[in-house]
């Protein structure tokens, strides 16, 4: 992909494409789109690391802490109140907020169910590669539901600026810090069969 520069997105500074994906990301839920982030190509494997500040949180804190500074920034977004959703109730919150949690549940079930491990921060002590149950529609089941249990809070919180800030934020975090050096690890220890996984489910949806 090209960024308007002409230049490849991977030759692109490591902020300037976090500003580029976070841009698309809440241009996609504002405008009611499926955000580019989410629908990132099926072979998209980054196999080289982070440089600079980026590789210092690498698989530093995991998914939770991440979500929870994201649900942080929501709260002090909200208190501002910008824009708040005209039509979505706090009912509505609530049962997105379930499912969210049904998803993280069920996706944890899927991957202790082959005896592997389900540790963020060390995905290289995988035994095996899960591509059952949820893992055949994301690569990353756990941290969708992750992502929609803040969309379940933003809506709670009333606020749609403080959600597409916290969704955003929770999104392109996890993708740069966790899930690229999950895909690293799993595709020097799975190889091939990851290579062919990856070809299928995006990494989020």
């Amino acid at each position: 992909m090209l960024f308007a520069d002409g230049y490849p997105e991977h030759a692109q500074p490591s902020f300037q494409r976090g500003v580029f994906h976070f841009w698309r990301l809440a241009a996609g839920i504002v405008h009611g789109g499926a955000p580019d982030l989410f629908l990132a190509s099926r072979v998209d494997v980054v196999e080289v690391g982070h440089t600079g500040v980026m590789e210092h949180f690498e698989l530093r804190f995991g998914p939770t802490i991440w979500a929870a500074l994201s649900a942080a920034v929501m709260l002090v977004v909200a208190q501002i109140g910008l824009v708040p959703f005209s039509t979505v109730g706090e009912q509505t919150g609530l049962f997105i907020g379930v499912i969210g949690i049904a998803i993280v549940a069920v996706g944890f079930v899927d991957l202790r169910s082959t005896g592997t491990t389900a540790s963020a921060k060390d995905p290289s002590e995988a035994t095996e590669l899960v591509t059952k149950g949820l893992f055949r529609f994301t690569r990353n089941p756990m941290y969708l539901g992750g992502a929609v249990i803040l969309l379940a809070f933003g809506i709670v919180l009333n606020d749609m600026v403080a959600t597409v800030l916290g969704v955003g934020l929770y999104v392109y975090t996890l993708t740069q810090v966790q899930i690229i050096p999950e895909e690293r690890a799993l595709a020097k220890k799975f190889k091939k069969n990851y290579a062919a996984y990856c070809e299928g489910p995006r990494r989020w949806l």
